[in-house]
């Protein structure tokens, strides 16, 4: 196969020299021109070359758990295609001004990491349907997450959120919101706090929307692990089982699934 030829590249370089600099070896991307999945999680790298922003076709990229990364370079912004970004498990405090430039961006998790605040802009994510932000150190959410009028998905458990948009509950795609483990104090009304907090009726959603997003991944290993919990216990511990289950990294090298 010509390296043109190529559509989805995964790469570990735990034991590269490449790893022990934290860079990611330069590619001629003219020369992948038809990539559309690039997998470099769990690799240390520090930084990520601008020259990934020629790869135009590419629509989903992984670059959980680089652990140092803490930017992106402006030239990703041309990736105009992007549907699937997972930038979990490093140490953004913000998000990229490239990301809110994806304009195709769907899926996006950026969990686990030091972010403080959203940028204000971030309803330029007109087509993101799928939001992990847990695990950061948020302690509010933009007014423009409201305008966010794509999003199915919201998980923002264990921040430290002490407000939320009081409309944000009234986006009727918004399919399951997660807040738990925050000190959030809302001045609204007793329905939508009952909206909000009454996880457990809605846990059964949840799966079901999540189980469709390991499905996207590719994360096989985890669905059988569900799959066979819920046949022996029902709902309840199938639940508890999933989350234990996902808060592992893959042993063998590959991105693990992120808890919430």
């Amino acid at each position: 196969m010509k390296i043109k030829e190529v559509t989805t590249l995964q790469c570990y370089l735990e034991r590269s020299a490449f790893a022990e600099m934290g860079i990611l070896p330069t590619v001629h991307t003219r020369k992948l021109a038809n990539l559309k999945e690039l997998n470099v999680s769990y690799n240390k790298l520090s930084s990520i070359p601008p020259e990934l922003g020629d790869c135009e076709n590419l629509e989903k990229l992984e670059l959980t758990a680089n652990v140092n990364l803490t930017e992106l370079p402006f030239e990703l912004s041309n990736l105009k295609k992007l549907k699937h970004l997972d930038l979990a498990e490093n140490k953004f405090a913000t998000i990229p001004v490239s990301v809110l430039r994806m304009s195709s961006l769907q899926w996006l998790d950026i969990s686990k990491n030091s972010l403080r605040d959203l940028p204000e802009d971030i309803d330029r994510l007109e087509e993101l349907q799928t939001f992990f932000l847990h695990k950061n150190k948020l302690k509010y959410l933009p007014m423009s997450t409201v305008n966010m009028i794509n999003l199915k998905m919201l998980v923002v458990s264990g921040d430290e959120l002490t407000s939320l948009p009081s409309s944000l509950t009234e986006n009727p795609d918004l399919k399951f919101i997660k807040l738990f483990d925050n000190p959030v104090g809302l001045d609204v009304s007793e329905d939508t706090k009952d909206q909000v907090f009454e996880q457990t009726e809605h846990d059964r959603e949840f799966m079901q929307t999540y189980i469709e997003t390991l499905k996207d991944r590719g994360e096989t290993r985890v669905l059988q692990v569900f799959t066979v919990t819920q046949r022996r216990s029902g709902m309840k511990q199938a639940t508890n089982s999933a989350r234990r289950t996902v808060q592992a990294p893959n042993r063998n090298g590959g991105p693990g699934m992120t808890d919430f």
